[in-house]
């Protein structure tokens, strides 16, 4: 499993992976696009496509990419946090005059979480962890190493990527 964790224009995830009951290290979650901010969680074969999706679309109504999951015995369990940049954004001083756009995919499709302000949003198996870290205060970084704290499935280098 995985945390991934989402606050303030700061997208931030563990870096260990279980595979066969062997955990590995220095695996990449997340990623960043021109406008975007992207995390995964789950079956990996599906981010490739899910970015590029994501890249071509040009609204903010979205309609669910195609999975095809004859690659895999089982696609359950794929979650994805995608955050579209607002408009007017300025980095230096992080204000904008519309919120950034929050979207979660799953293998079952794509809602858009929230476009207020209150924008935290975790995935994966700690991400009871790190929200509850962010909603008492901490930032997407702490809230990951909160989850590396009390998660058995997530550990080690906490990794980021921003709107910077």
């Amino acid at each position: 499993m995985t945390t991934i964790a989402y606050k303030d224009g700061v997208m931030a995830a563990d870096t260990m992976e279980i595979f066969h009951e062997t955990k590995y290290y220095g695996v990449n979650k997340i990623d960043i696009g021109e406008n975007s901010l992207f995390g995964y969680a789950g079956p990996v074969q599906f981010m490739p496509k899910v970015m590029l999706w994501w890249q071509r679309s040009e609204t903010t109504v979205l309609s669910p990419p195609a999975w095809d999951c004859s690659a895999v015995e089982d696609c359950s369990g794929f979650y994805a946090i995608l955050v579209r940049r607002g408009k007017d954004y300025h980095p230096p001083t992080r204000q904008q005059k519309t919120p950034h756009e929050i979207y979660g995919v799953t293998d079952g499709g794509v809602a858009i979480i929230f476009p207020g302000k209150d924008q935290c949003i975790a995935i994966g198996s700690g991400a009871p962890f790190a929200l509850g870290a962010m909603h008492a205060g901490a930032d997407a970084i702490d809230g990951v190493k909160a989850a590396i704290k009390y998660d058995l499935c997530t550990g080690g280098a906490v990794q980021t990527v921003s709107f910077a």
